[in-house]
């Protein structure tokens, strides 16, 4: 029998060891129980930062559309100061006051006394309404200018604060157009 001789023995040098690598059992580096844990961690940051980005961006878009609307009712405000007849420093004042909702400024401003809109045109109260610092609120009945109004909410004298709604009965009243069903022939 032939024995095939191999190449030299191959060199068993001892490596050195770190004991306490070998008492923790992490021999040749930490070994992870998940794999994939560092590519979680990374994708979890990433998810937080495009959140909170997101929810910036929303909040810019709130901030944004308020501060519209109050440009808005300032010149609102300031459209109807310059329509009113005659023109009064009060009349700005009540206009201006519905663009500011702080509660300091609103509880500085005086009540207002309803005025009496019974027996007036429903086109001459809506007027008078705004006017006096008020805000039309809903017309029961007709809704023609020439309506009469018959009853309103809150009465006559009654002390509410600027901006608040007043709401209107109202009956036909001489030279409003009514519309009467066909009832010819039947």
């Amino acid at each position: 029998m032939r024995v095939k001789r191999r190449g030299p023995a191959p060199d068993l040098t001892v490596l050195p060891v770190d004991e306490h690598a070998e008492a923790l059992g992490t021999v040749g580096g930490p070994r992870l129980p998940w794999p994939w844990a560092p590519a979680l961690v990374g994708l979890g940051l990433v998810l937080v930062v495009v959140l909170a980005a997101l929810a910036f961006i929303a909040w810019g878009e709130v901030q944004q559309a308020r501060y519209d609307r109050h440009q808005q009712c300032i010149t609102d405000a300031q459209v109807a100061y310059s329509f009113s007849n005659p023109p009064d420093q009060g009349t700005i004042e009540r206009a201006l006051a519905h663009c500011f909702t702080s509660s300091k400024r609103a509880s500085t401003l005086p009540p207002i006394l309803v005025p009496g809109f019974v027996s007036v045109r429903l086109g001459d109260a809506k007027a008078d309404i705004v006017n006096v610092g008020l805000v039309v609120g809903a017309v029961h009945g007709p809704s023609d200018k020439n309506s009469l109004v018959t009853e309103q909410q809150p009465k006559t004298g009654a002390p509410v604060p600027p901006g608040t709604s007043v709401e209107l009965w109202t009956t036909a009243g001489p030279g409003a157009t009514t519309t009467s069903p066909d009832v010819v022939g039947r």
